[in-house]
Parts: structure tokens; sequence; C-alpha cells
């Protein structure tokens, strides 16, 4: 016999023990304790044997103690979800679940959807993904006229006295100490303004967050900072990234990538690259999410049609509604320089119709709100059907002003932050 042939007999062998030694194991304690085994089979299949004395028997998840069903809350008040102005709910001793008077109560406590959508780009509906910032309109999403439908109660509380920058849906994003981290870098000899624009155009993100490249042209004033002219000389340039979007804050390996791009930069000019210490800048970052955290929101309404409804009649209804299409059977209302004030598409329940504001991105100098309550009442009207939330609950007027109301508010907010609602800086934020 073989080597190979011996080699594998013994592990066989080997295996073959190994098996066996573990049966005797397991099996010893019956040979050498049998009357200890037989009691403990007896114990537990006699009925309560395992209940102590202030024992507790285990509850299944799905049925629930009587104790459990009647205790009531240790706060001693009902969970609600939150909402934005909402006033807690509590139990009064209100009409009973399912009563005529419960149903009654849901439908006039409808209000529409405010989703607050920084940190983490999720879409409710097809109409919520957002417009590029900056993005230049084409020729055929010029501005169209507003429909013909009278304001309604809900929609006088609309904010129209809060002052914001002018529409600036395609305005050049500029650098602002605000929301970017900038370092500068001064080369010892001027250099072309060819040169600078190559850098613009390399150097435009770093992870999830954009970059921006700003000149200073030879013949300008110190700290008069310019979009790159390839026909111009520059005597230094400033580089910024953003520190927080709708993805979140700038992270370190963001940072990381931005510091060693500049140093790139700064050797290319023979010059220097004062990059800012990380801890401070991340903090920087942080605190900009945190307060945008808390200013984003996306308002929605809704049109429910008797019948289900298709692209093409979406399409129908877009000259009646002066809404231009987008795309993937998109539409918006557009402003008078191409900017969105907001957008309808169709959801995924087949008879309905979604209308999306994104507050911060559109200017209140607009008045979005107003238009997009007029426009989904006018779509409302030519389908035959009613203005509902995202639970289906016909809007009340009540809840439509107050959503007017707390409009006010949030823009005068996002101006007091330096960041106006619909303005540049504003579009690059929240996007």
């Amino acid at each position: 016999m073989s080597s190979l042939g011996l080699s594998l007999l013994l592990l066989v062998a080997l295996a073959v023990g190994v098996a066996l030694a573990y049966n005797l194991r397991q099996a010893w304690p019956r040979w050498r304790y049998p009357q200890a085994v037989r009691w403990l089979k007896m114990r537990r299949e006699r009925p309560g044997a395992g209940a102590q004395a202030g024992s507790v028997a285990p509850q299944s998840r799905r049925t629930p103690s009587a104790a459990g069903r009647s205790a009531p809350d240790d706060t001693g008040a009902a969970r609600g979800e939150p909402r934005l102005g909402a006033t807690p709910v509590v139990d009064d001793g209100g009409p009973a679940p399912g009563s005529p008077e419960a149903l009654q109560a849901s439908r006039t406590a409808a209000r529409p959807t405010i989703r607050s959508t920084h940190g983490a780009i999720a879409p409710a509906t097809k109409a919520a993904a957002p417009e590029d910032a900056g993005a230049p309109e084409s020729a055929a999403t010029a501005p169209f006229a507003q429909p013909a439908a009278s304001p309604s109660p809900g929609a006088s509380a609309a904010p129209t006295t809060v002052a914001a920058a002018a529409p600036a849906g395609i305005a050049q994003p500029r650098l602002s100490e605000i929301c970017d981290c900038i370092v500068e870098i001064s080369p010892a000899e001027p250099f072309g303004g060819e040169r600078l624009t190559a850098i613009a155009q390399r150097f435009r993100r770093a992870g999830g967050k954009p970059i921006i490249v700003e000149g200073q042209a030879a013949d300008a004033a110190p700290g008069d900072w310019s979009v790159p002219d390839a026909a111009r000389q520059y005597a230094a340039l400033r580089v910024g990234i953003l520190l927080a979007n709708r993805h979140g804050p700038l992270n370190a390996m963001e940072f990381s990538e931005f510091a060693t791009g500049l140093q790139a930069i700064a050797e290319s000019l023979a010059a220097l690259a004062d990059t800012p210490d990380m801890s401070t800048v991340l903090a920087r970052a942080r605190d900009l999410d945190a307060t945008c955290a808390q200013l984003d929101a996306q308002i929605s309404l809704n049109v429910d049609a008797p019948e289900a409804v298709s692209p093409a009649q979406l399409a129908a209804l877009a000259g009646v509604l002066s809404i231009a299409e987008r795309g993937s059977n998109r539409y918006a209302r557009l402003g008078p320089q191409g900017e969105l004030v907001f957008s309808v598409a169709l959801s995924d329940l087949p008879n309905r119709f979604t209308f999306l504001l994104d507050v911060p991105r559109s200017s209140p100098q607009l008045q979005p709100w107003t238009q997009m309550l007029a426009t989904a009442r006018a779509c409302a009207q030519q389908v035959g059907g009613e203005l509902v939330d995202d639970g289906g609950r016909v809007l009340a007027e009540a809840a439509l002003a107050q959503i007017g109301r707390q409009l006010v508010q949030r823009y005068e907010s996002l101006e007091a932050i330096g960041l106006p609602a619909g303005s540049a800086l504003a579009l690059r934020v929240f996007n």
C-alpha cells in the first residue's frame, strides 16, 4: 500500500475516533446518574413546575398581557408623531375610533405633508427630486402665465411681506464665509486666465461636496473676486468647498481630498496654500448642517381624481395649469428667470397628482405657496377631484392657512442665517 493510502486510512480512523469520543462524552451523565436524568425529565413535563415565587411567566410579543393593555403610559399622555407647528395629541375622551364623529375629525385634521429633507435625500414622491443648483433653464422652459384662479382663504396667509434676495435660479454660485471653507493662494507672479480656468474645470468636487474657484484679476482691487476668465491675468485665486448640503456635513475624507488638491494647485503655481485646521472646519460644517436641518422642509399637496390618471392626461393639463415639462413625466412652474417655483408629478397611487414645494429653493417673492395652492385647486376642478394630504384626507382651510403662516416664519429664519430662500447660496446648501 502506498504512503498516500496509509495517510487516508489514518485520517479516516482519526475521524471515527473523534466522533466516538464525542458520543461517549454526551452519554456519560445518563450512564452515571440515571435517576437524576429521569427526575429532570419528569420536572420539565410537570405543569407549572418551572414557576417560582415572584417569577413572571414570559409573554408572547404578539399577545401582550392584560395588564400591559390596560395600564396607561408612564408619561401619562398618548404619543403622537411630531409635525411642524402641530399641537401634541392627547386622549381627552373624544369620539371612539371608527365612529362617524372620529371620521369627521380625521378629515378636518388633515394637513399638507411637511418633510424634513436635510441630511438624507429620499424623495417621497416622483416630484421630490431637487433641481440642480444654479442650472440654467432652456428656452423651452420660459415662464408661463399663472392660472386664473382666485386665492383661497388658505392662500391668503401665504408669505408676501418677507424680503428676500432677487430670484437667482440661474445666478453663478459665489463663495461665502457662511457656507464655504475658503483658502486663498497668492503666487509671486501673475498668471494667465486660461490656467485658472483649467484649474476650475479639473478641481470641481471632493466627495459629495462641490468646489468653486475664483480669481482676483491683476488690475482689480484687493478682495474683488470673480469667475475665471481666460482672457484676463490674475494675481491670486481662492478655492472654497461647501461645508454642508443635503448629503450631510463635510467629513474628514472630503476635507483631506480638498487639502490634497489645494497643495497640488499651489505647487503648480509655485505658491503656498495655508490649509486651515481640519477639526475647526469640520466643527463649522456640523454646526451649519444642524442649523439647516432645522429649517429644511418640503411641502406636498395631492389631488385625488375619481379615476386613474395617465402621463398623457398630465401633459394635457400642463397648458391649463401653466406648468412646463421637465422630463420623465415631471412638470414645474418656473419663475421669470427660469427658477423653480414648485413641481408636479404623478404619484405612486394611480389616481393622484402630487404638488411639491421645496421651501429653501423657492424665493418667497414668487409666492410659491400661493401659486402651488391655486394650481392644485385648478387641477382638482379640471379632473373633478379633491385636495388631500398623503393619507387621502381632505385638506381643511384652517390647515392650509396655518401652513402659510409657518412659511412666513421659515423664510424669515432662512434669511436670518444668511441663506435667503431661492438665493444662490441656498440653492447650493439645500441641494
